[in-house]
């Protein structure tokens, strides 16, 4: 994995031109007796307004339907476009460098019901005495039709007005972070929530639109409604999580792992077949008999494999070992062999081309043998190499980093990665070469298909270890970062001298492989910098809450600030309203900040950004035991 060089943090991006449509009057005056020429020039600037598509959500935090520790936590998205929360104005009729997008934060109780509307009943503006208040829009028409949908939500005004960020803090809820690795920079905006979510209960996130919302003095247009009725607000996004045990979050569930065993095996004893990754099968025999054997998969938990397997093969049959302590056959490169042959099979085209490249091969071998002998004497050698196609040679690619293979000839047992599981693997090279002998098998004359094993192998990249994460954390945290190393580091030091991860990739839901090109010894699971969450700490006295200051680098100091809420009056932590609504009150916490560790000094959304970061968790394994 490369390394994160710098992270930086920006208050805003605005964009050239805000959306919407433009128009640009072009004159020019050749002389002053002839009449001027001129222009007008239509064009629109579009973005989202009343939907947003998947690919411009880079991450949610808490993630969809994690179930762990967040009653810290302030949620967060992460917009792919740095721009995009500044390319609308939140001032009605106004430009403003103020952001239109806010999170809002509800309880499983008091979470609104989303509804799907037509923008043709939506632009229309409510009229007094209508319980639903919404302003109306213009619609941009080279953005928008009237039969376009968006999502909605209708929210009390009486509980809207407890949650909605003031115009101003709206800027202090929202910046940019940008990213700089290896040359390569990328930024992206963040908005955070200014809620806590409710402990023991679930919560549902909205990303909302406040485009045109506010009047210019900086207050909500609430067009007079009165704490029943109900403000209209549309949803781009929305998703759920809840907070309960510590064990369900990220970091929580990496520390409660299974890891026993380590390698990919049954549990049992040290010298049983199962420890060595061996499981019993049914076989059922060519004259219909059925017997009981032992296959184990390529994903070895230990290094140590069969020396000296007898390749090319005429069949599988001829890989079968006889294991006289078990007194049964071990199938395992019989396994291997027949299902590389199967893989080619099943492709015919492949197998055409893969047959013809072997016998230009031979004839070439047999010319220039000719030539050299002088058995055909006016027979020129062959001196062009025959080539492997591209085709054949992708497909060898993709079969050594064991792609498309059945999940089962990988894991033949379902005990040996239970649900929440690590387990790490060795691959077995001797496997590897049964298959790719069982694939080039379509030429059954060939007596060198051991050496064109070999000389595939030797050209192609080859894994050499890897894990196995059947886990939550697949699919909660998509962008986990992973970092291997071949030393075994102490739980300090970083990693070092990385290895080059061949493949990654989720199977199923919960399961995750990842194939390495060195000898994994040390494992180092973490989230992406912009995975960096905003919380506060729990002070411990009178149920209140405190934020621990930064200094300009992001390093922690031993100092913090109480959190202030809305609602609360001087002095006063914990009590029972700030406690039901837990709505941060940014103006003062901003100011506090400010005065505790930026005095004198101007203080931006960057600087706050930075403050309300919580660091991101990292778990470390070792092959020769767990980590921290």
């Amino acid at each position: 994995m490369s390394k994160v060089e710098l992270i930086q943090f920006i208050s805003s991006h605005r964009p050239a031109l805000s959306d919407g449509d433009y128009i640009v009057n072009v004159k020019q005056i050749l002389s002053t007796e002839q009449t001027p020429l001129q222009q007008k020039v239509h064009f629109s600037v579009l973005g989202p307004r009343f939907a947003l598509k998947p690919e411009e959500i880079f991450s949610i935090f808490p993630p969809q339907g994690s179930a762990g520790d967040h009653s810290n936590v302030l949620a967060s998205v992460t917009l792919n476009r740095s721009t995009l929360p500044w390319e609308r104005s939140p001032v009605k009729g106004k430009e403003s460098s103020q952001p239109w997008l806010a999170l809002l934060l509800f309880d499983d109780v008091e979470t609104p019901k989303p509804k799907v509307v037509k923008l043709s009943e939506l632009k229309k503006a409510s009229k007094k005495g209508d319980k639903v208040k919404f302003p109306g829009f213009r619609i941009e028409p080279a953005g928008q039709h009237e039969g376009d949908v968006a999502e909605v939500i209708d929210v009390p005004w009486g509980r809207l007005k407890t949650l909605l960020p003031g115009l101003k803090e709206l800027g202090y809820l929202t910046h940019v972070r940008r990213r700089t690795s290896n040359e390569k920079a990328t930024e992206r905006a963040v908005i955070m929530t200014s809620r806590l979510p409710k402990p023991d209960g679930g919560s549902c996130i909205h990303l909302v639109s406040l485009e045109g919302r506010y009047k210019q003095d900086g207050s909500f247009d609430n067009q007079a409604a009165r704490d029943d009725d109900e403000i209209r607000l549309v949803s781009l996004k929305h998703w759920n999580f809840s907070c309960e045990d510590h064990k369900h979050s990220f970091q929580g569930l990496l520390q409660h792992l299974n890891t026993n065993p380590l390698g990919l095996c049954l549990p049992s004893e040290k010298d049983s077949p199962l420890a060595k990754g061996y499981v019993p099968l049914q076989q059922t025999m060519p004259h219909g008999g059925q017997l009981v054997s032992w296959y184990r998969s390529p994903l070895s938990p230990q290094k140590d494999t069969v020396k000296g397997l007898k390749l090319p093969a005429a069949s599988a049959d001829a890989l079968m070992i006889y294991d006289g302590n078990l007194a049964s056959l071990d199938v395992t490169y019989a396994s291997a062999w027949e299902l590389g042959r199967w893989m080619m099979l099943n492709r015919p085209k492949l197998s055409l081309s893969l047959l013809d490249t072997i016998r230009a091969k031979k004839r070439k071998k047999h010319a220039n043998l000719m030539a050299h002998e002088q058995i055909v004497p006016n027979l020129d050698r062959a001196t062009r190499a025959v080539e492997m196609p591209k085709a054949v040679t992708n497909f060898f690619k993709e079969l050594v980093l064991l792609k498309g293979l059945p999940f089962q000839y990988l894991v033949p047992d379902e005990e040996m990665l239970p649900a929440e599981s690590l387990r790490f693997f060795s691959i077995d090279q001797q496997w590897l070469l049964a298959m790719i002998d069982g694939a080039l098998a379509v030429d059954q004359t060939s007596l060198a298909r051991s050496r064109e094993a070999r000389k595939l192998l030797a050209k192609l990249p080859m894994p050499v270890s890897g894990f196995l994460l059947r886990s939550e954390v697949v699919s909660g945290w998509p962008h986990l970062m992973i970092d291997a190393s071949k030393d075994l580091l102490d739980a300090v030091k970083p990693p070092y001298d990385g290895l080059k991860c061949l493949r990654r990739e989720t199977l199923g839901q919960d399961t995750m492989i990842c194939l390495f090109d060195g000898s994994i010894q040390t494992l180092d699971l973490h989230l992406q910098p912009e995975a960096l969450h905003f919380g506060v700490d729990a002070s411990g006295e009178n149920n209140g809450w405190r934020k621990t200051l930064r200094n300009k680098d992001g390093k922690k100091l031993n100092r913090s600030i109480a959190v202030p809420f809305r609602g609360q009056q001087e002095g006063q932590f914990g009590v029972e309203g700030v406690v039901k609504t837990r709505v941060f009150d940014i103006s003062k916490l901003k100011d506090s900040i400010k005065s505790s560790q930026f005095a004198g000094t101007d203080f931006s959304a960057a600087q706050f950004g930075m403050e309300m970061i919580e660091g991101v968790p990292l778990v470390r394994f070792k092959r020769s035991g767990r980590g921290s």
